[in-house]
């Protein structure tokens, strides 16, 4: 059977190209800095960008996910045909940067003193983010196959199809189900791809948790404040590093099993925070979480995290040993 052939960000990208990107980069900044504010920012100057600081949280999610919506499929009509993910990618930074606008995890832990379910709270919140990244890979994939389409019917699209590259998220995306799929590998070894897929996100798994933990580390001293920059680069870095040692060490074709990891990374990291939190010791003042896993909001833990693991999947060097022809 023939290696799956899917298109890849170019190598060289030609000044027209790197203008578009940057035009979709305008574009989320413009639109997340504008009316992404109005629909995230809580209701209490103090508060940061969660669900649980806003007022109306119901709105505030349906608002979220039309507007992961619109702006995956702008930057995806803008650069869709040079940088296939990068709606997901556009919506991952720019709900990273909205949130920066808004405070830290500091008034959650004041707000929710003494609450033994606060660690759940943030578990279900961080599920409501990852809707709004799987929204914007479909919404990637619907507009990405139209321009697929638009060029197929007219002459040859600028768009490469190099053999071997990883599948991207928006090959993924099934418009009409809204979800994701599993796609049989290049040489139909369905077995060895799930067993290979599943080392892959374990070793993501733990070795961002670990990584986090240590960048994080120093501000887990008492009377250390939370900084939005410390929390980002823990998220970011650990998850782009975790990303590239797993592809080494158990590559794989599709895309799809390292984003898989982001969720259960944060739904792990909260999870490590609750059980912390039982057993913190009495004394220790509101605004210092028990875990260095509870001063990350869960919105820096899936829209940055998913950015960081796309980043490092294009990054990656060793991708093509997972899609060889057989």
């Amino acid at each position: 059977m023939t290696t799956m052939q899917v298109m890849a960000p170019p190598n060289h990208p030609t000044v027209q190209q790197r203008l578009l990107l940057h035009g979709a980069w305008i574009m989320t900044a413009a639109v997340f800095f504008s009316v992404g504010w109005m629909v995230v920012h809580p209701w209490d100057p103090r508060g940061p960008v969660s669900l649980l600081a806003h007022d109306q949280p119901a709105r505030m999610m349906l608002a979220v996910l039309a507007l992961a919506a619109v702006t995956a499929a702008v930057a995806t009509v803008l650069a869709g045909r040079f940088y296939p993910d990068v709606g997901a990618f556009a919506v991952g930074l720019g709900l990273t940067a909205v949130s920066l606008r808004g405070q830290t995890m500091t008034y959650l832990l004041i707000q929710n003193e003494g609450r033994t379910n606060f660690g759940v709270s943030l578990a279900l919140e961080s599920l409501f983010w990852l809707a709004a990244m799987i929204v914007a890979m479909v919404c990637s994939a619907v507009v990405l196959r139209w321009l697929r389409n638009a060029d197929h019917d007219g002459q040859a699209g600028p768009a490469s199809m190099v053999s071997g590259e990883p599948e991207l998220l928006s090959q993924m995306a099934v418009a009409g189900a809204g979800g994701l799929i599993f796609r049989r590998g290049a040489g139909g070894r369905t077995g060895e791809d799930w067993a290979t897929g599943l080392k892959h996100v374990a070793l993501v798994v733990v070795i961002s948790l670990i990584l986090i933990r240590v960048f994080s580390f120093s501000a887990s001293e008492p009377h250390r404040a939370v900084r939005h920059g410390q929390a980002c680069f823990a998220v970011a870095m650990g998850l782009y590093l975790a990303v590239g040692r797993a592809q080494a060490g158990f590559p794989v074709h599709s895309m799809f099993w390292s984003c898989c990891a982001v969720p259960l990374v944060g739904l792990a990291a909260y999870g490590l925070g609750w059980m912390m939190s039982m057993r913190a010791p009495e004394g220790m003042p509101a605004s210092v979480p028990a875990s260095s896993f509870l001063r990350i909001l869960p919105v820096t833990y899936i829209a940055l995290g998913t950015s960081a693991t796309l980043l490092a999947r294009w990054r990656s060097g060793d991708h093509r040993v997972a899609g060889g022809a057989s």
